[in-house]
């Protein structure tokens, strides 16, 4: 009987799809838009640094040629002193006082000319013999790395040393000959923190001109800002001082960088808030004639308005990535509503149908049952009316084969038995058909 069975179909009312796909879609969205603003940010943020290395280049490439072309200009001045021969003969002489005489016109006008503060000739053996910037002083050995390099090449050297008091100073020595003979040296030198506005104003950049502390002495260097006027504070920054810049206050955000960027010199850019403005900083080492670390160049360059319009820019993607997803996704989720409406309706439908169905199928299950029922009445109606029919049928043979065997007509007696038998057996019969009848 089971297996005439129709099976049931599981139909539950179907979920809503609409909100589920828009948030999919939503979240992928927001994955692409936010993957494709942060590069964009990453780039405007590159093309920021970039800008900011190209000026610390700038400086990189612009110092050295600044002071090439200041050493140019001392060349030729120490050219002119070499070939007086008053002082050529006061040299040659030993006549200290003499070389003094003759050679203080020329510093005081190289002084006015072209700023140069020191003028000293020496001897072969590195001896001071005259200081023309400071006469008192002399006898002492010069220990400079630009006169040592003059002395290996046997010609004129140039380079930049940091002084007594903490300034860095352009040197260029000449080997002194005379009738084709080195007789000794003269070296000339002027301090070159005029160089720093120069290099702002080519650079587009602040400048900050920073010492390492170990490089100088801080007694010297206090009584450097007596000597030359100048304004400074040892204890501004723990690491370095600060010996001359553009800027009208030295953030003090530059101790950090100090330690975050003194290993990792024209590669790292920093970034740098101070006084309400944004500045891209960089740092450009400085060498000395002895190819030594003693300090650094901050490149700061003002970015406020980059980085201003930088996130303007960004903010504008972001708003417009999200309008442009609004206007997107709204049409979708009407379609996909519509959609899910017409879906619904179909469901309704089809659950209709198979509710008729099981109708069906429980009517034919009603029927099937009723047919066998209607199946085994009419077995059981057969077999009664075979065991009734043949009763009666037994004695009307009996009787009739009574007649053939005697062959004289039963007696009266006989005959009422045999009458009043099969006539028990009709009734009996009749109302077993009767009774077979009423079932159906």
């Amino acid at each position: 009987m089971n297996q005439d069975r129709v099976p049931d179909l599981p139909l539950n009312h179907p979920r809503r799809i609409a909100p589920r796909l828009l948030i999919l879609l939503a979240v992928v969205f927001i994955a692409v838009l936010s993957v494709s603003a942060y590069l964009v940010y990453s780039i405007q943020q590159n093309h920021i640094d970039n800008g900011v290395r190209s000026r610390m280049n700038a400086v990189s490439r612009l110092f050295p040629e600044l002071l090439r072309l200041e050493a140019k200009s001392m060349s030729g001045q120490i050219d002119f002193l070499e070939r007086d021969q008053g002082i050529r003969a006061a040299w040659l002489a030993r006549d200290r006082r003499l070389l003094q005489e003759r050679s203080e016109p020329y510093f005081l006008q190289l002084r006015i000319d072209y700023g140069v503060t020191h003028l000293y000739f020496i001897d072969l053996d590195k001896t001071a013999f005259l200081r023309a910037h400071n006469p008192a002083v002399h006898g002492d050995v010069t220990k400079l790395a630009v006169l040592d390099q003059a002395v290996r090449q046997g010609r004129p050297a140039w380079g930049i040393s940091l002084g007594k008091y903490g300034t860095f100073t352009l040197r260029v020595v000449h080997p002194w000959r005379i009738n084709g003979q080195v007789v000794g040296f003269i070296e000339a030198g002027m301090e070159i923190e005029h160089i720093v506005p120069e290099l702002k104003k080519v650079a587009d950049a602040d400048v900050v001109v920073a010492v390492n502390k170990p490089s100088t002495d801080r007694q010297k260097w206090e009584q450097g800002l007596t000597v030359f006027n100048k304004e400074g504070n040892w204890d501004e920054f723990s690491e370095f001082v600060v010996i001359s810049s553009t800027m009208p206050t030295n953030p003090s955000e530059l101790a950090t960088l100090w330690e975050h960027t003194c290993e990792d010199h024209g590669n790292r850019v920093s970034r740098l808030a101070s006084g309400g403005r944004t500045y891209g900083v960089g740092v450009v080492p400085l060498i000395d004639a002895g190819q030594v670390d003693v300090g650094d160049f901050f490149v700061l360059c003002d970015i406020t308005h980059q980085v201003t319009v930088a996130n303007r820019a960004f903010l504008g993607l972001v708003a417009t990535g999200i309008l442009l997803g609004t206007a997107l996704l709204a049409p979708f989720y009407w379609i996909t509503r519509r959609m899910e409406r017409e879906l619904h309706k179909s469901n309704d439908h089809l659950r209709a149908e198979v509710d008729r169905r099981g109708e069906v199928e429980q009517s034919l299950r009603e029927a099937i049952t009723a047919a066998k029922s209607a199946d085994r009445a009419k077995s059981m109606f057969l077999a009664n009316m075979s065991h009734e029919i043949r009763t009666p049928l037994t004695g009307i043979l009996g009787f009739a084969d009574l007649l053939l065997e005697t062959g004289q007509p039963p007696s009266e007696d006989q005959r009422e038995e045999y009458l009043s038998s099969t006539f028990a057996l009709y009734t009996a019969a009749v109302t077993a058909f009767s009774s077979s009848f009423r079932i159906f």
